[in-house]
């Protein structure tokens, strides 16, 4: 069976999660007890075997994989598209080249990056909605629309898009729940 699009990305996301575990919570590689960083280090090494050996992949870790499974971590995280930059995004693609080699090599250095990275965006968009909630009077006379299913939109340029998308967000999340005679919202589940 061969690797489909839709499952690699899954994979890479389980194998970068299996390796950063609860340490990621920890805090930096350099804070982490050297026995909790070797035990991170051997569980990325045993689980890129045995995703390289599997009958998913029948494909060597390679760098064209690993930016798949790279691709597939961003969007198990993000998969709205709402909380990483595209600036962050950039950032994250100089870890591509090199992605798989390290990751052999039990280097996690990347994932945790990105998992502190989605932390922080986490925390900035419940202090923004939090702020919103308290400050903000919303108008549902007009006939704004916001699409829910966001897997395939552009992620925000800059800070100012992203909180335009949080509030949009927000207040569509609103008028659902204050609308009675609305049909039900579409799934977005994947």
């Amino acid at each position: 069976m061969k690797l489909s699009a839709h499952i690699a990305p899954r994979l890479l996301a389980i194998a970068l999660s299996l390796g950063l575990g609860a340490v990621a919570l920890a805090g930096p590689q350099a804070q982490r007890p050297p026995d909790v960083q070797a035990t991170e280090a051997n569980v990325t090494r045993l689980t890129t075997s045995i995703l390289e050996r599997s009958q998913f992949a029948h494909h060597p870790l390679d760098s064209e994989l690993a930016g798949k499974f790279l691709d597939g971590y961003l969007d198990a995280l993000d998969g709205r598209r709402s909380l990483f930059q595209q600036a962050d995004v950039d950032e994250f693609a100089v870890y591509r080249p090199t992605l798989a080699q390290v990751t052999r090599e039990g280097n996690t250095t990347a994932a945790h990056a990105i998992w502190r990275r989605y932390l922080q965006r986490l925390q900035e968009r419940t202090a923004y909605l939090s702020q919103q909630l308290k400050t903000t009077s919303f108008d549902f006379t007009g006939k704004d629309s916001y699409v829910f299913d966001r897997e395939q939109a552009k992620r925000p340029r800059d800070l100012a898009a992203q909180h335009a998308g949080w509030r949009q967000e927000l207040r569509a999340s609103i008028s659902k729940k204050s609308c009675a005679t609305c049909p039900p919202r579409r799934s977005s589940a994947r």
